[in-house]
């Protein structure tokens, strides 16, 4: 293979040394990247424990490997290798122009199903207890092992320090180029609600915010923390601030030694959920520095596995990943996608391939808006979970659709970008709630809305979207709704949902708060028809209109609220969405859904398809569809647009809408062979239908008369 046969976009190749061989004099390497069709920039181990590094003795020689340490999870299948051969690995990698990192986990230590755990870890747990304490007092030591590196040893040294030198020490002897932070490393594997609530991190906690924790137990002491609503504030800010600082010590010291730092992501989540959920502020933790972080859209396993579906999906990830970079622009940020990985058993390659297909289109088109109002791509590139296990026919597979997507020449998007405030992120968090940022637009997108980009309303004054979508802004300033409602005068639609405190915000959207009443019905005013002949939602009768139109009143007895508002008094509409979703807050045992008739019943209804409806034809989007997902970019020659079916059992027929008269239209060749949607032979000068079958996407190039793109 070629040497110069990068990717036009960066690639970190996350294995296990199974894929090589150490009876090999190159040890493999040429042969995994034939296998590959191409090179990617990183490769890094990560399947390995923090014991790897804290045994080094510094001795490179014969002494052989635990095999634990070369397969994941001590799977079979894999070549024994030893000290001297790992470094020659390495070597060989450099040899083609590859990074070769080392990572590790902080989650799983302990394996029932091999009968494997880390040994070492173990037989030194006198000093390195560090395993995580749950909310109940129960230690994960046993169970899955998990650790929390920003703990103190029984010795009293924090971690952090022990770990920076053993990890330094460690690249330095194997001529490593970095270290890529795995499972738990960035935000636990478990919850802030749920731990870790050990004395240290209690103490800690103390320290730092100059309470007293009361209780004298430790489900007492968690209860004081998380259950009220001012500690919980508190304690999210804390683990937020040890993160960033345990970040900011691993990065300078690497720096300093010319190594490169990655990481895995707080377990899918974006920007407001990352910190509320697990501590991560991704933008004090941007300003660190940092090589890149690695966001794991995992749909195709977590999404239908676990029934994570909120985050994981692609649907939920269109929201997460242009609001990160949104909330910090220098945030290199990859998409780790989940190809295959046999010893936890889902090879997606096999099992979702039409779901990763659909993915690869559409993931690496997102956008976001900069502060020079342009638009630029969210994520920079990929990382495999695993590049093991996948023959080659696979990997052309996907490096076509990821060639595809990546190089695409997006000019714009179309659509509305979702507006994220710093100002109201933290009012929310002062009140120790979540800012329900995913929910609601996710829902919306799974209608049909073409949301796929955001913008930080710092920014927001060169910015040129079609429309900003902004979700319950309590907290929000005068000066924020004055850079609103300039867009608003430059033509564009401003849409809120959710609750209101600001008056100027309020007058701008023509609506006044009022008494909240039980509604009885929801009713569209458009042909009178009624969309809901119950409203189970307690909180969304308490808004009237003054100089905006309801589209969608709640029926009150003999009193009227708004629910859907539209305020056509400025060039751009303002429209107001009274309706809010939010992350369900009983989770089943780390599972969202406990059956597939609760993951039916939680999909978004007939009001939520009305809603998107509504919105497509008041801001009068490029194009909007009668259902399914959109993505719509201007690209050199034309309109380019992906229109998917996710969470269907069924094919479906999609008819897309568009302002002009469609002149010319086609797929791609790309596709043109597999079972990704049809396009019907439509004369309807104004509208395409295509059918789409379930979980897939089609990709569609469209030229529209005068619209310019010729």
């Amino acid at each position: 293979m070629e040497k110069d046969n990068f990717t036009s976009y960066p690639v970190i190749d996350a294995v296990d040394l199974r894929v090589f061989d150490s009876r090999l004099p190159d040890y493999g390497i040429s042969g995994y990247l034939d296998l590959l069709g191409f090179r990617p920039q990183v490769i890094t181990l990560l399947e390995n424990s923090i014991e790897q590094l804290h045994s080094n003795d510094g001795k490179i020689n014969n002494e052989l490997l635990p095999y634990l340490w070369c397969a994941e999870r001590g799977m079979p299948g894999g070549t024994v290798w030893s000290k001297r051969q790992l470094y020659g690995l390495v070597e060989a990698a450099h040899e083609q122009g590859i990074q070769f990192y080392m990572g590790s986990l902080c989650v799983p230590n302990k394996f029932p199903e091999y009968g494997s755990r880390a040994e070492w870890l173990y037989q030194h747990a006198d000093v390195f207890d560090i395993f995580v304490t749950l909310r109940d007092g129960s230690s994960l030591k046993e169970v899955n092992g998990e650790i929390n590196p920003l703990r103190r040893l029984s010795d009293g040294r924090f971690y952090e320090d022990v770990f920076i030198e053993d990890l330094i020490r460690y690249l330095n002897d194997y001529h490593m180029d970095g270290f890529f932070a795995g499972d738990g490393w960035c935000g636990l594997a478990v919850t802030l609600a749920e731990g870790d609530f050990h004395d240290d991190m209690i103490a800690q906690f103390e320290e730092w915010s100059g309470i007293m924790v009361e209780g004298s137990s430790t489900p007492e002491k968690a209860a004081f923390i998380w259950d009220r609503p001012e500690n919980r504030a508190l304690w999210i800010k804390f683990y937020a601030a040890r993160w960033t600082g345990f970040y900011k010590k691993v990065y300078t010291a690497l720096k300093k030694a010319g190594k490169e730092l990655a990481s895995l992501d707080p377990w899918a989540r974006g920007p407001v959920d990352a910190l509320y959920d697990y501590g991560i502020d991704y933008r004090e933790i941007a300003k660190v520095g940092y090589s890149g972080l690695c966001l794991q859209a995992r749909e195709e396993n977590w999404g239908r596995n676990n029934g994570d579906w909120m985050y994981s999906w692609e649907s939920g990830e269109r929201i997460s990943i242009p609001a990160i970079r949104a909330m910090a622009p220098e945030l290199k940020l990859f998409w780790a996608t989940c190809i295959c990985n046999a010893p936890e058993h889902w090879i997606a390659t096999k099992d979702a391939r039409n779901v990763l297909e659909r993915q690869s289109f559409s993931l690496p088109t997102l956008t976001y808006l900069d502060k020079n109002g342009d638009w630029k791509r969210a994520l920079e590139g990929l990382l495999f979970i695993f590049g093991t296990d996948s023959d080659r026919g696979d990997w052309d597979f996907f490096r076509a659709r990821w060639d595809f997507a990546f190089e695409l020449p997006i000019r714009r998007t179309y659509g509305p970008a979702l507006v994220y405030s710093e100002r109201i992120h933290r009012a929310h968090l002062d009140l120790g709630a979540r800012w329900q940022l995913t929910a609601s637009p996710m829902n919306l997108v799974i209608c049909g809305l073409p949301m796929h980009s955001a913008v930080n309303i710092e920014d927001i004054g060169n910015a040129g979207a079609d429309a900003y979508l902004l979700v319950d802004p309590l907290g929000i300033s005068d000066e924020e709704v004055l850079a609103l409602m300039r867009k608003q005068e430059e033509g564009a639609g401003v849409i809120v949902i959710g609750k209101t405190d600001n008056p100027l915000l309020e007058k701008m959207l023509g609506i006044r708060k009022t008494d909240a009443l039980q509604g009885t019905m929801l009713r569209d005013n458009s042909n009178g028809a009624v969309l809901m002949d119950h409203c189970p939602e307690l909180d969304i009768a308490d808004t009237k209109t003054d100089s905006a139109e309801s589209m969608i009143d709640v029926v009150c007895g003999e009193e009227v609220r708004t629910l859907f508002s539209v305020n056509r008094d400025k060039k751009g509409p303002a429209i107001y969405i009274r309706r809010m979703h939010e992350w369900k807050k009983d989770q089943k045992a780390g599972r969202y859904f406990e059956d597939q008739r609760e993951f039916i019943a939680g999909q978004p209804d007939s009001v939520d398809r009305r809603i998107s409806e509504l919105l497509c034809e008041i801001c009068g989007f490029v194009v909007h569809s009668d259902t399914g997902q959109l993505f719509a970019h201007e690209v050199e020659d034309g309109i380019h647009i992906g229109v998917e079916n996710s969470a269907t059992c069924f094919y479906s027929k999609i008819t897309l809408e568009f302002p002009e008269e469609v002149k010319r239209y086609s797929d791609y060749s790309l596709q043109r062979y597999t079972p990704a949607g049809y396009i019907h032979f439509d004369p309807t000068p104004k509208h395409l239908s295509v059918t789409v079958p379930p979980d897939n996407a089609i990709q569609i190039k469209v030229e529209l008369e005068g619209n310019g793109n010729e």
